[in-house]
């Protein structure tokens, strides 16, 4: 995100709404991780998109097992995923 000293209290601000986390900070940008469904994906690039977003990057779904089961060890069966965000920029 484009950060400089005169929008970065109001991206943070934003950020924070959206429980989103600042992983890495420069003099004019910030990197920030958000994880959630599409819809609150959307909806926080709809807000950071006044500010500039300099780049997306976006993972997809991420799926862990939980217990000490291997996740090879279960029957694995389909999972319906969402639809991810429209491309921003």
């Amino acid at each position: 995100m484009r950060a400089d000293a005169e929008t970065r209290g109001q991206v943070l601000d934003a950020a924070q709404i959206f429980k989103a986390k600042v992983v890495d900070v420069s003099v004019d940008a910030l990197t920030i991780q958000v994880t959630g469904n599409a819809d609150k994906l959307v909806d926080f690039l709809k807000v950071m998109e006044p500010f500039g977003i300099r780049e997306l990057v976006q993972s997809g779904v991420v799926a862990i097992g939980r217990g000490s089961r291997s996740i090879t060890e279960r029957s694995l069966r389909p999972v319906a995923v969402p639809a991810p965000p429209p491309a921003v920029g």
